[in-house]
């Protein structure tokens, strides 16, 4: 069997096929084969799918490609080598190998093609195709960086440069420890040790010393006292301050002294937790050049998709499966439960996917024919209940194998993945569905 890799969606693909002549035991090449000699045919198979006939047509050795194009290359000089040219439906997406077959014909052996369908182009000399790599050559501009002297030399630059950086600021040898995190990270920052090394890493080189210096300087001038005054004028007005450190500066209290305070807030910060909100700009009056560069450094926000159980099903059963823990969903315009085979594969490649609003939408990788067939429902929508189902019929065409699975909501304003994990489907005894 003779074997290719086509990129999937590839469209007018032609192929060359070698046919021996069964009547010698030469293995010589079957000669004199057209698209309408007698009892030629041709047919393809796409995994789970049924048997189905590319009509043959005329062809020219070198002509434009027409589906179904058939012609023997040169009887003299390569006897048994002919051209087919393929129609788009046999490299479509939706499965990973196609197998073509000819027969029929008298004296002639058949001839089976298998072709790997690729989700990346063997072709592609940079990048195979796959958009998550660089498309540009190693250590040019936009490519990725080696180990020499071009744009950026692994060996030489980060060592050295990074000594250089701890030996300029004062940092060379300079050991954080665990365990005394909140006493001698606060003691060397209001002593205004290695200040401007830590500003420089956060801001960027685009701080010149001057303004370093500057913020250095109102650092270690800052009233202890007037900051806890600040924060109680800020707490007894109302203002609230987000998270647990706002409720350890609450049970402080106003009159509590600026040493009460200070632990508190140490106490929440070794504990890892946030300062959300504002909280900065009322702890001090600094001039307003330095409150401008401290006010210029964004919040950054990051947030994952929650690990979600393992699941496990049976192709062959009807499928009824509740996700709960999910937050509040009243505000989502669509939901979404998706199985896949691999992370990279797309929407329309799943093993299936169903929505809210669209029942099921696709199933082994091809629309699916009946959007009742699958469903997701909305069980509570505070507590962040859903429930998602698959009829027996569908399951039951389900290859036996782990996948992978999330649920996924879109608003108005953003699409955001909220759980995600593993699903594996386990066989049944009885095939039976009704």
């Amino acid at each position: 069997m003779a074997k290719l890799a086509i990129k999937k969606a590839s469209t007018d693909v032609t192929v060359y096929l070698f046919i021996q002549d069964s009547s010698v035991t030469t293995g010589a090449g079957k000669t004199g084969l057209a698209y309408n000699t007698s009892s030629l045919v041709a047919y393809y198979v796409r995994p789970l799918g049924s048997a189905t006939q590319l009509t043959l047509a005329t062809q020219t050795v070198t002509g434009a490609h027409s589906d179904g194009g058939f012609v023997e290359v040169d009887a003299t000089n390569m006897p048994g080598v002919y051209r087919l040219d393929l129609s788009d439906a046999i490299c479509a997406t939706g499965v990973n190998s196609v197998v073509v077959m000819l027969k029929g014909a008298a004296n002639m052996a058949p001839v089976v093609l298998e072709i790997q369908l690729t989700s990346y182009d063997p072709n592609d000399a940079v990048r195979l195709g796959m958009t998550a790599l660089p498309n540009a050559a190693a250590d040019a501009a936009g490519g990725l960086p080696i180990s020499d002297a071009g744009g950026l030399d692994l060996d030489a630059q980060i060592g050295t440069d990074i000594d250089s950086i701890l030996a300029d600021t004062g940092t060379d040898g300079v050991v954080l420890k665990a365990a005394g995190l909140a006493t001698d990270a606060v003691t060397e920052i209001q002593s205004g040790l290695a200040l401007e090394a830590t500003l420089t890493a956060i801001k960027g080189a685009g701080w010149m010393n001057e303004t370093l210096k500057t913020l250095s300087d109102q650092i270690d001038c800052v009233d202890v006292s007037g900051v806890a005054d600040a924060v109680c004028d800020e707490l007894l007005a109302g203002h609230v301050i987000p998270g647990s450190v706002g409720e350890a500066l609450s049970t402080a209290g106003s009159g509590s002294s600026a040493s009460d305070i200070a632990d508190a807030v140490l106490d929440e910060l070794t504990a890892g937790h946030a300062v959300a909100g504002s909280f900065g700009k009322a702890i001090v009056d600094l001039p307003d050049d330095v409150y401008n560069l401290l006010s210029a450094i964004p919040a950054v926000s990051l947030a994952m998709p929650a690990a979600g159980t393992d699941l496990v099903a049976y192709a062959g059963d009807t499928l009824e499966i509740d996700i709960t823990g999910l937050g509040n969903l009243s505000a989502a315009d669509e939901i979404y439960v998706t199985v896949k085979n691999r992370y990279d594969d797309d929407d329309d490649e799943s093993v299936f996917q169903v929505s809210r609003d669209g029942g099921l939408l696709y199933l082994l990788g091809a629309a699916a024919s009946s959007s009742t067939d699958g469903s997701l429902t909305v069980i509570d929508a505070v507590t962040g209940h859903i429930q998602f189902t698959l009829k027996a019929t569908a399951t039951i065409l389900i290859p036996i194998k782990h996948n992978i699975y999330d649920v996924k909501i879109i608003t108005g304003t953003a699409a955001e993945s909220l759980m995600q994990g593993e699903i594996t489907f386990k066989p049944v005894v009885t095939k039976a569905t009704s």
